[in-house]
């Protein structure tokens, strides 16, 4: 039994030092500067000043106004979907072509 245990302890450590440097890398890479990112978009600071005024969510009010993103939007969703469809096709064809005798 003793040594069932011993084996399990091996496999965890061998476990969380194979995950735990990729963890690390991903939480300093992707989430820290994730949460900065939405904590920075709830005031109006301009990047260079040591006041940050909170405006709270003013500024997702402003973005969903603003005429200029929804047409990104809509030019974006268009883009996905007919870019979509004519690799898909292309992609069939070639296949198709390479099958073929």
């Amino acid at each position: 039994m003793k040594k069932y245990s011993s084996l399990t302890c091996k496999a965890l450590i061998q476990y969380v030092s194979l995950v735990l440097p990729g963890l690390i890398l991903f939480t300093i890479g992707l989430i820290i500067p994730l949460f900065l990112a939405f904590v920075y978009s709830l005031t109006s600071w301009n990047g260079m000043t040591v006041e940050k005024p909170f405006v709270g969510l003013e500024n997702y009010i402003r973005l969903f106004k603003d005429p200029y993103v929804k047409d990104a939007w809509i030019f974006t969703i268009k883009f996905t979907v007919y870019n979509t469809i004519i690799q898909n096709v292309f992609a069939l064809l070639f296949a198709i072509a390479l099958d073929s005798k």
